[in-house]
């Protein structure tokens, strides 16, 4: 009986630590999840009449391509738009149709990895692509107002990017946040032991809000099974004011513009410049 518990007792201890390798191995593989469809300009045209396509090289030498809705005047600001992990950019066109009938502009930066763009994911990519287009818009429209919009994980490179560059933009709009990438894996590993010393991309927002000074606005879901709600209301909590949170109860993930965000983020537009 002994031998059999202790045979039992090593069986299990291989799987997990075999578990826990393969994990650990592909951990990039499980945390980002570009879809295979590709945008030609022809179709991202009959998506949004009136876009253009843009290029933009990285400092790491990443060529990427992404689309562009000038703003209609010289008095319209951009807005710079980082998109969540398993979708696209111009995916989430129609949640801004409003503000773009109001002659905002918008870049749909997207990531490498993503789109058809050269090279893979990963947390200091994400940042390198995102001074990339901070070059794109400080080049062409050197004095133009813009404002940061980060969608779920590109919330997390939209903070990171006001963080380092804290007089470059306006506002701060945080669709569905998470405070970091370690308090998700908790949540979704949370058998998975150090995790603080086994991920590669931690994306810690909650170290960085801090730093971010412009008014911020913070839209959460309140059934959010990705990212988790709390997530997102401690990132709140920890940020200065001016801050604002709308809270929908009824919401999922992906689901907040089914409750009429888009007229909150136009009242804060509007309101906090």
């Amino acid at each position: 009986m002994k031998k059999f518990l202790l045979k039992t007792l090593i069986s299990f201890s291989l799987i997990y630590i075999f578990l826990v390798f393969f994990i650990y191995s592909n951990q990039r593989s499980l945390m980002y999840f570009p879809p295979s469809e590709i945008i030609s300009d022809s179709a991202a045209r009959e998506i949004l009449d009136g876009i253009d396509s843009i290029e933009v090289v990285t400092e790491d030498g990443v060529t990427l391509k992404a689309y562009m809705k000038p703003p209609s005047n010289d008095s319209k600001p951009i807005i710079l738009f980082f998109h969540g992990n398993g979708s696209l950019a111009l995916h989430s066109v129609n949640q801004f149709r409003p503000l773009l009938a109001e002659g905002y502009g918008i870049l749909f930066a997207e990531y490498r990895g993503y789109g058809g763009n050269a090279g893979r994911p990963s947390e200091e990519g994400l940042y390198a692509d995102a001074a990339a287009y901070i070059e794109y818009l400080n080049t062409k429209y050197p004095k133009k107002r813009t404002i940061l919009y980060g969608q779920s994980l590109g919330s997390a490179v939209a903070v990171d990017i006001a963080s380092k560059n804290p007089d470059r933009f306006s506002q701060l709009i945080l669709e569905v946040p998470f405070d970091s990438a370690l308090r998700v894996a908790d949540k979704t590993y949370p058998f998975i032991p150090l995790k603080e010393i086994l991920m590669r991309d931690k994306f810690e927002s909650d170290k960085k809000i801090q730093n971010i000074l412009i008014p911020k606005l913070f839209l959460i879901a309140g059934q959010d099974y990705v990212v988790g709600t709390d997530s997102g209301h401690r990132l709140y909590d920890l940020a200065h004011h001016p801050k604002f949170i709308h809270f929908y109860p009824e919401a999922e993930h992906h689901t907040i513009f089914s409750f009429d965000a888009i007229s909150d983020i136009s009242r804060f537009l509007a309101t906090h410049k």
